[in-house]
């Protein structure tokens, strides 16, 4: 009888050897699986995170560039506005010394005319004192003066009247550049913003897309810290479950009852705190989603209001490579995260299961030794 009883109890633990043996295995198995995941998700995570750093650089470089662009249009717009007020100065400028020139030719026309009387004058008073001597010499010094002083008269206001051609000239040359000028700041605005379509309205549509580019701007920024916030709650979510793993594989491996309550407390409040950690990561999902959500709504009304300005264009081509610059690189922070997300699900599995298999290793080592002591 006593035979019978060895020889059962020595076929259960060899049935719960073989048990372990087998379930150590099948762990072993598994974690090997998990293993060549977690390698594969950690290429895929590094080759993520590397297209979002080059989707962050190629999206700062377009900002550069954008507001680069702004300042020019708004240095040309300027440029255009002080040439149009140069333009007209000098309009005004050319009109009045124009008007000038046409008064002194006038008053030259008319000092010629006065000339002439005086000479007739002259000729007629010299004639009369050759007949009569009463006309006094003061007369004929007089008059005689006079038509110096108006020969004079002339030569000076003929080099006047010279003047005024060579201030006509120089203000018709600057007038020509002052237009020339304005032209092509005109020319320069019609390259940067488009001059088919009305300044006013092209001046709207930039206002309005710069605003939308502000606005997706801001949305980026809060997408990254959620998705950040996103992350840290995730990592503290699996770390809240394994601890509350580990709590109930030491309540399975408690030898006695203090220490199984005292284990069954811990384990009571690690399960408020799983409760408590899935319940802030929800929500820190469900503000990821509507952020996400309205990130792609301002992209898509960004996109509209883009299209409506011209092609060619040369704002509206680098606002264009900016838009897409902020899609790709949405694009790229949601897939980095996620793969990041798939790789921390990953290592915490592997975790959980290289726990698992620890355990079961040692009740296996502890099955063998009790196995070789009988």
């Amino acid at each position: 009888m006593q035979t019978t009883m060895k020889v059962g109890i020595a076929e259960q633990k060899n049935f719960e050897i073989e048990s372990l043996t087998s379930q150590v295995a099948n762990v072993q198995y598994q974690i090997d699986e998990m293993n060549a995941v977690v390698n594969s998700l950690t290429d895929k995570q590094g080759h993520f995170a590397q297209l979002l750093t080059d989707a962050e650089a190629k999206k700062n470089t377009a900002l550069g560039q954008f507001n680069q662009i702004k300042l020019v249009v708004s240095q040309v717009a300027e440029l255009k506005q002080y040439s149009n007020v140069v333009n007209q100065q000098t309009g005004t400028a050319k009109s009045e010394v124009t008007e000038t020139s046409q008064q002194v030719a006038q008053l030259v026309n008319q000092l010629i005319f006065s000339v002439d009387v005086i000479e007739k004058l002259t000729d007629f008073v010299n004639r009369q004192k050759s007949v009569n001597k009463a006309i006094p010499n003061e007369l004929v010094s007089m008059l005689g003066q006079a038509t110096a002083d108006a020969n004079q008269a002339i030569a000076t206001t003929l080099t006047a009247l010279q003047s005024c051609y060579a201030t006509v000239s120089f203000a018709s040359e600057s007038y020509s550049i002052s237009n020339l000028e304005l032209q092509q700041s005109v020319d320069l605005e019609s390259l940067l913003t488009g001059g088919d379509i009305d300044h006013a309205q092209s001046h709207t549509l930039f206002d309005r897309a710069s605003a939308a580019l502000q606005g997706v701007e801001t949305l980026m920024t809060q997408l990254q810290n959620v998705q950040q916030q996103t992350q840290s709650r995730l990592s503290h979510m699996l770390d809240v479950e394994e601890n509350h793993a580990n709590l109930t594989a030491q309540l399975e491996d408690a030898k006695d009852d203090e220490a199984a309550s005292e284990v069954q407390q811990n384990l009571v409040k690690s399960r408020a705190d799983v409760v408590q950690a899935k319940k802030a990561y929800q929500q820190v999902k469900t503000v990821l989603a509507n952020i996400s959500m309205q990130s792609e709504m301002k992209i898509a009304r960004l996109k509209t209001i883009i299209q409506s300005q011209q092609d060619t264009a040369l704002l509206t081509l680098i606002q264009k490579a900016y838009h897409q610059a902020v899609s790709d690189y949405q694009q790229a922070l949601e897939a980095s995260n996620m793969a990041e997300t798939q790789l921390e699900y990953a290592q915490a599995e592997l975790a959980r299961a290289t726990t698992k298999l620890n355990s079961l290793q040692a009740g296996l080592d502890a099955a063998k030794a009790a196995a070789f002591a009988a």
